[in-house]
């Protein structure tokens, strides 16, 4: 009788050995497979789409993000408050823009993490930034926001000239 209990209770014990053997496999299977960035091949983009690009794009989303869950976009933690173009008082162009660091809007995302950012800004004479090369194009600065601050970006174009910008921003380029 013992022997029997024995030999059931050693059954169920390699059952559940397997069991969680197979499941370990299918979550080390799925999250190599989450793990992998996509590589996308270099082509020409038409003038047209370039035209209807936002002016303030974020690139390089790879680093704040959860592999699994999250959307793998910086966006998910920067908000952008405001966005302005106008001219300063000696009719320089002048962009000024607000980002604010909301952190991850996840339940797993709860740390109070700061975001370094690197930002750079291209002024363009055309409206349509197809039209051209940019007549000014800013060095790429770092912006360091603390959860639920905003920072106040401003640029100023030494070239009077320009009537249109983008603004990139990206990870923290070292």
């Amino acid at each position: 009788m013992k022997q029997k209990k024995l030999r059931n209770a050693r059954l169920c014990i390699n059952k559940f050995k397997e069991k969680m053997a197979s499941l370990s496999y299918v979550l080390l299977i799925s999250f190599l497979l989450t793990a992998c960035n996509t590589v996308y091949e270099a082509e020409r983009i038409d003038a047209s789409d370039l035209d209807n690009e936002p002016r303030v794009a974020f690139v390089r989303p790879d680093k704040y993000s959860f592999t699994i869950f999250g959307s793998r976009s910086i966006k998910e933690h920067v908000e952008i408050t405001y966005e302005r173009f106008s001219t300063d008082d000696s009719g320089y162009p002048l962009v000024e823009l607000g980002l604010r660091n909301k952190g991850g809007q996840s339940f797993w995302d709860n740390k109070a993490t700061n975001i370094t950012l690197s930002i750079k800004t291209n002024f363009y004479k055309e409206i349509k930034p197809s039209q051209g090369a940019p007549v000014y194009e800013t060095n790429w600065r770092q912006l360091r926001i603390v959860r639920g601050d905003t920072v106040h970006y401003k640029v100023l174009c030494p070239v009077k000239l320009a009537n249109s910008y983008q603004i990139r921003i990206s990870e923290n380029i070292k």
